[in-house]
């Protein structure tokens, strides 16, 4: 299957509708975050050269969201996760093209965890599941990179890292498990989620999460944090400045592949 940005975007729409009709139906807390609250406050909806689709449920309610969303979506999606025993090694919940590979094409639901006062264990946290996160996506890679690299080097790479890639999957999860679960949303002072690129810029007081808006996102209404300027400033700094035109353009003329799952 091959998607245009603008494709995969309308398809992520349709898949956000009954997601966010499902969570008002079922009372789960939920936020756009990330590129997605910024598309929603500086055009309206997605971002045009932004191909994801993030959302952010608080741990507490993430089992509830996986067995409220499953039936509702179309016989083409489900939701992939490691929790819900589809041998799935995903650390948090994603809506995925059924039979197809999820490289490109999917919605993560990101696991808002509580996090302590103290800072040092904050970085911590970070740093433990920064780890994990890469061990796994070694493991994904594995030894087939050594399979598919002409260069001599690029093997070696991968040979020196075997004994990380070695850990089993269910050790790994476990301990990402642990670390979303030690400080219990509800009592937390602050709260974020462990898997963004912006590591610990991905964290806020909790009460701010508590706090939302409704906004328009492409026709659909949509939450995000009421306080958007605070978390946009602290994500992006100047959130309304647009990337080069460059930029803007080599996204807009991607396309994207979604290969189907073998066997």
């Amino acid at each position: 299957m091959e998607l245009t940005i603008q494709e995969m975007q309308n398809k992520q729409l349709e898949i956000l509708r009954i997601f966010v009709d499902a969570c008002e139906k079922n009372n789960i807390s939920y936020l756009l975050c990330a590129g997605n609250a910024l598309g929603a406050i500086r055009h309206g909806g997605p971002i045009p050269w932004d191909p994801d689709t993030d959302i952010l449920v608080p741990e507490n309610q993430i089992n509830k969201l996986c067995e409220c969303m499953i039936p509702e979506l179309a016989p083409d999606y489900t939701v992939s996760y490691h929790l819900l025993g589809d041998k799935s090694n995903l650390i948090f919940p994603r809506i995925i093209i059924v039979g197809h590979e999820s490289t490109f094409f999917h919605i993560d639901i990101f696991r808002l965890v509580g996090l302590p006062d103290n800072k040092e264990e904050q970085e911590r946290m970070y740093k433990s599941a920064s780890l994990i996160i890469k061990i796994l996506e070694l493991k994904e890679r594995s030894i087939l990179s050594i399979e598919s690299s002409a260069a001599y080097k690029s093997a070696i790479k991968v040979l020196l890292k075997l004994p990380l890639i070695a850990i089993p999957y269910g050790l790994l999860l476990r301990r990402y498990n642990k670390l979303c679960s030690k400080y219990p949303y509800d009592e937390a002072p602050y709260a974020g989620y462990l898997s963004g690129k912006y590591g610990t810029r991905n964290m806020f007081k909790r009460e701010m999460f508590e706090e939302y808006i409704t906004v328009d996102y492409a026709g659909i209404a949509v939450r995000i944090v009421k306080e958007y300027d605070f978390y946009l400033r602290q994500l992006y700094g100047d959130y309304m400045r647009l990337p080069s035109q460059e930029e803007q353009e080599s996204w807009m003329k991607k396309i994207f592949i979604v290969k189907g799952k073998k066997g």
